[in-house]
């Protein structure tokens, strides 16, 4: 007699039991009960916020940034609740904390704690800091599409420009929370100062830049009531080119004005590269483009202002034409023009 284990016991107490088949039933209907009540998503929406804590402090180095800016940014943060790590670095000039909380946090309810807690130690911050900048960020700031601009006859400036439109365009598709143009070359109006000429005309770079500065601004002037309307009165207005730039005046020398394209040499166009994107085609690329490459077109004559399809030969280039194509040798003629413009060569 085979011994039989407590599982072979049970197997064979439901083999032939009327309870079987209704365990069986009742486990498929709490199966489908518990698919159909499962919440599912396509794209699952994780919430884990992340805070950048900019702290700016001009003219303090990385030990002082460290010292008397992050480290106590730092306890402030491991005092909220919610925290579940805390990164720092520090560089001359700057000092940036990060604040990553637990998974499922809500990014409302952790920003407005970084902001009560940032807002409480404004009073004990050192000397020189500045007001602190707090940027949210969450798992879903990744880029989803990256767009390359390229062609050949167009310059970077050109493709930057071509990319602020195609940006103005991808900011209305809706859900699109952010689009940024890297790699670009921006507008520039550069002025370079000529010393011989600003100490022709006793000039200074302060003061020039105190001119551009007062020139390049637009202030409220107040309103104007009249006649049942107001009218909103503005003074000054925007620098828009280079022109405008060389109009600046920036000073009186012997009774007349100076302006700065009398002191200066402007420029408008794109600034001096400071980052470079590059963009190349691989090996099957290449390929695609080589057999998609057309064949030789001989050129048509034109008869009369009009194409024609066929090359009208006189009688004796004719005669040694078919003379020649009876022997099976290669006309020296050059082969025959058809009208569908294609090289018709070893009977292809």
């Amino acid at each position: 007699m085979i011994k039989v284990g407590p599982s072979g016991r049970i197997a064979h107490y439901f083999l032939n039991n009327r309870l079987t088949l209704l365990f069986i039933i009742t486990a498929l209907i709490a199966g489908v009960f518990a698919v159909m009540m499962t919440p599912r998503e396509e794209e699952p929406q994780i919430k884990v916020p992340m805070v950048d804590i900019f702290l700016p402090m001009p003219g303090a180095s990385p030990q002082e940034i460290e010292q008397r800016v992050v480290t106590p940014m730092e306890k402030r943060m491991w005092e909220i609740s919610g925290v579940e790590y805390v990164y720092s670095t520090s560089a001359a000039n700057m000092g940036m904390v990060i604040v990553r909380f637990k998974v499922g946090t809500d990014a409302d309810s952790a920003v407005l704690k970084i902001y009560d807690k940032v807002a409480g130690s404004i009073y004990d911050a050192p000397q020189g800091a500045m007001v602190p900048l707090i940027k949210l960020h969450g798992i879903d700031d990744v880029p989803v599409l990256a767009l390359t601009l390229w062609g050949k006859g167009y310059d970077a400036y050109t493709l930057t420009r071509l990319g602020h439109e195609v940006e103005m365009q991808l900011r209305a598709v809706p859900d699109v929370a952010q689009v940024d143009v890297i790699g670009g070359q921006e507008r520039e109006v550069r002025v370079v100062l000529d010393p011989v000429r600003m100490a022709a005309h006793g000039v200074n770079p302060l003061s020039i830049a105190q001119s551009l500065q007062a020139f390049n601004s637009r202030l409220p002037a107040g309103d104007l009531v009249k006649d049942n309307k107001e009218i909103r009165l503005e003074v000054g207005s925007w620098l828009k080119n280079k022109n405008d730039v060389a109009s600046v005046l920036v000073s009186f020398a012997n009774g007349h004005p100076v302006y700065l394209g009398d002191v200066a040499r402007i420029e408008d166009g794109p600034p001096v590269p400071g980052q470079y994107v590059l963009f190349g085609v691989g090996p099957g690329e290449r390929e695609g483009h080589r057999q998609e490459r057309p064949r030789a077109v001989p050129r048509r004559h034109h008869l009369g202002g009009q194409a024609a399809g066929r090359e009208r030969l006189g009688p004796e280039r004719a005669a040694a034409r078919k003379s020649a194509r009876a022997q099976g040798e290669p006309s020296a003629l050059g082969p025959e023009r058809h009208g569908d413009a294609r090289l018709r060569q070893d009977g292809r």
